[in-house]
């Protein structure tokens, strides 16, 4: 259960971070469509696509061959 939120804690912190971004208009309307295309398509495929390493690469490469 540790890692499950250990995994998901990150993803709401940023969640969090963007919305009291946008919430108290640090940057203006201009600046989140650009934001938001860069993110959608460039970081995260990117992220999607990153090598995993370590003792994880076996047992998902495993995993995906069934």
């Amino acid at each position: 259960m540790i890692g499950v939120l250990s995994a998901l804690a990150p993803v709401f912190g940023l969640i969090v971070v963007g919305y009291l971004l946008k919430s108290r208009r640090i940057f203006t309307d201009d600046f989140w469509d650009p934001a938001e295309r860069l993110t959608f398509c460039f970081l995260f495929p990117a992220l999607l696509i990153t090598p995993i390493g370590g003792a994880v690469t076996l047992p998902l490469a495993v995993v995906l061959a069934e």
